[in-house]
């Protein structure tokens, strides 16, 4: 949840535009992303590599494979989801405008 200071004037429950800077956009995507996607390859290769050194089956390696990587995904995905973050500096969400939004037929 975002706390802005609600200079369009917006009423609870309207939509708005928030404006996000784009090094911050482009750290959240890296953070969310990135960062889960290079953990669960990297365990993966580890799990691999421990299964070749170890004589595992073909299957047995497969299945330590995929394990090791969804694995390290997850402790990336839920390491982000403990983290929390200030928007401050050059990261400042900001409220735009509030959106007017008309129900069809209306």
């Amino acid at each position: 949840m975002l706390e802005l200071e609600n200079s369009a004037n917006a009423e609870p429950d309207q939509a708005v535009m928030v404006g996000i800077p784009e090094a911050l956009f482009l750290s959240l995507v890296a953070r969310l992303y990135l960062f889960p996607l290079l953990a669960a390859i990297a365990a993966a290769a580890l799990g691999y590599y421990l299964s070749v050194i170890s004589g595992s089956a073909a299957f047995a390696s497969d299945m330590i494979t995929l394990v090791c990587g969804i694995a390290g995904g997850a402790v990336m995905v839920l390491r982000n989801r403990n983290v929390s973050r200030e928007f401050n500096g050059s990261f400042i969400v900001h409220l735009l405008r509030v959106i007017e939004i008309h129900e069809p037929g209306n």
